[in-house]
């Protein structure tokens, strides 16, 4: 399996067999009668909807706590949430440099090894402040903390990494040429 380029969409995955009843997918009419929608291709500048991926990686900011993140915020959106009602989020690549384990001292990922997140959606008002002013401009290094927001939940924010995890995240973006304008 290769790595997809961060700050790029992975590669689609092969396509999965049909569920258990179903007739396979290219033999199941689209919206609008196609039956086998072009592949995006040389020369087909654009996706039927059917071949868009449905949703980004998902980000859960609980898991990854003391992780360093090397994060690529691509803009904003707004979504409706069960319990909150709509909310804005940082949709952004995120690439899981290395984390703390149980003892606190820090492991890095082998840059070919780094998990990348595609278009995650980010929640929390002090990540989210602190990622939109990056959007479009620059990436954003920082190890995953909680702080005391008050609340029941903590709040999630980035602290600045030290020159270790600095060295890792360099390592990373040269391994994996992000595209422009980064």
């Amino acid at each position: 399996m290769t790595t997809p380029v961060f700050g790029q969409a992975p590669a689609a995955a092969p396509a999965a067999a049909p569920a258990f009843g179903q007739a396979p997918a290219a033999a199941q009419p689209q919206q609008g009668g196609l039956t086998n929608p072009p592949a995006a291709a040389a020369g087909n500048p654009f996706k039927v909807a059917s071949e868009a991926p449905a949703a980004g990686d998902n980000f859960n900011a609980k898991e990854l706590v003391g992780a360093v993140l090397l994060i690529t915020p691509k803009g904003t959106q707004e979504v409706d949430t069960k319990d909150y009602g709509t909310k804005e989020v940082v949709v952004a690549d995120i690439a899981v440099i290395g984390a703390s384990n149980a003892s606190g001292s820090w492991q890095q990922c082998p840059p070919e090894q780094s998990t990348v997140l595609h278009d995650s959606y980010i929640f929390g008002g002090r990540l989210i402040g602190r990622l939109k002013g990056s959007i479009g401009v620059s990436p954003v290094l920082g190890v995953l903390i909680t702080e005391d927001s008050g609340k029941s939940q903590p709040a999630y924010n980035l602290a600045d990494p030290n020159q270790q995890q600095y060295d890792a995240a360099m390592a990373f973006w040269d391994a994996n040429k992000p595209a422009p304008p980064f």
